[in-house]
């Protein structure tokens, strides 16, 4: 990209500078005065023969089932298939860390002496 054509993208996420701030209002309400709001013509009314199922419900503390994979969701990042091998080489390195030699640790020194 150019200088003119970077510059050109930028000024689409510049913030405009907003006018004064006006004077303040006061609005007064009385309760009971309000009318009630129609609902909207357009509503689908509701059709006793409509079935219902508990398929979606849940119980306190639970989550959804993944049907998928077989296990609870979470949040689960897929590394992309490009760098599928480069991960599983990652995961592979750090699961063979070799645990410290025995002898490599320094004995504790015995206390009060």
């Amino acid at each position: 990209m150019t200088r003119e054509q970077i510059e050109q993208f930028v000024t689409n996420f510049k913030k405009a500078k907003s006018g004064p701030v006006g004077p303040g209002r006061d609005i007064n309400v009385k309760p009971g005065e309000q009318t009630p709001v129609a609902p909207a013509a357009d509503l689908p009314g509701l059709n006793p023969n409509t079935r219902f199922s508990t398929k979606n419900q849940r119980n306190k503390g639970t989550m959804p089932q993944d049907e998928i994979r077989g296990n609870l969701e979470d949040v689960r990042f897929q590394p992309p298939p490009e760098m599928q091998g480069k991960w599983q080489a990652f995961k592979n390195k750090l699961s063979k860390v070799a645990a410290p030699n025995a002898q490599t640790i320094p004995a504790p020194k015995p206390a009060g002496k």
